[in-house]
This record gives structure tokens, sequence and C-alpha cells, in this order.
């Protein structure tokens, strides 16, 4: 009778949390939550007087935005950015940790490539050209191991091109 009672008490514990993780967000979920509230801050920073960011909203998924491609293999997590033709680069941008396409040709875009662009480890298509781009081309984009294209001519980029790539690794466009 104890050992009964026990398996009893033992089942419903057990009941208890398994039902309770339900509750919690997993953390894929908390991941793809941050590429969503990554997307919408750089939203909140940019100038789209034409709406081309309309279906860019709490109520929809990211993977149903304009210009948002998501992964097959992860679909809450975005690779492809393509905003071609779209005010600067929000610091938002590197919190897309396996974003693989960033496009950004043809923009108004105007300020300094960000820093933190480096922590989108995944990046192999970079293409910010015909821009109003400002400053230094950041050091920190030498240690972007799997970028292949990186476009960045018709900018304003001042000072002394010090970053480091092994230049037969990708397609390099400055001018």
């Amino acid at each position: 009778m104890e050992f009964h009672k026990r398996s009893v008490i033992l089942i419903i514990c057990v009941t208890l949390v398994l039902s309770s993780l339900n509750c919690l967000p997993t953390s894929q979920h908390l991941i793809a939550e941050t590429d969503r509230l990554a997307l919408l801050a750089f939203k909140d920073t940019i100038n789209d007087p034409l709406g081309a960011l309309t279906s860019w909203n709490e109520s929809s998924h990211c993977s149903n935005w304009t210009g948002i491609r998501c992964s097959r293999r992860h679909p809450s997590r975005v690779v492809i950015l393509d905003l071609q033709s779209m005010s600067g680069i929000p610091q938002e941008i590197g919190h897309l940790s396996r974003l693989q396409e960033l496009w950004l040709a043809n923009n108004t875009l105007r300020g300094k490539i960000p820093r933190n662009l480096s922590s989108c480890k995944s990046l192999w298509d970079l293409v910010l050209t015909q821009n109003k781009l400002v400053g230094g081309i950041p050091v920190e984009l030498g240690s972007l191991s799997m970028l292949r294209n990186l476009y960045l001519g018709k900018n304003y980029f001042s000072g002394p091109s010090r970053f480091h790539f092994q230049i037969f690794r990708f397609s390099l466009t400055l001018f």
C-alpha cells in the first residue's frame, strides 16, 4: 500500500513539473523573440514615408514581413534582410546572429557602419552600396569568416582602410 501511494504521488509530481514546463518559454522562443524585437527596433529608427514596412507589426510573424526571409531549419530565425531602395544602420542589426545576407543598397542610409555588425557570424553577403555612409570601415568586419561578398561602393567613407581581410576570400567592391 505504501509503495502504491508513493507511486501515485511521484506520478502527480512528474505530471505537474512537465505541465509547468509547457508554460515556460523555450530558449528557441526567446531567441526568435530577439530577432523579431531587433527588427522592430530597426523599423523604429528608419524613415519609412512610403509605408514599405507596414507589414512589420506586433500581430504578424516576422517571416511574413517585407524583405525578410527566415531559415528553413529554424523558421523563426532571420537569415536574409533585403531592404534595397528603402536612414542609418542601427546597432540592433547585430542581434540577428543567424543573418546570412544583408542587402541595404540604394537607400539614403547615413552614419557609420555599426561595429557590432561583426556579431552576425553567419553573414556571407553584405551589400551597402549607394548610400551616404561615412567614417571608416570597421576593422571588426574582418572577423566575419563566412563573408564572401562585401559591397561598399558609392558611399563617403574616410580615413585609412585598416581592415584586414584575406583578400582572395571574397569579392570586395569599395568604389
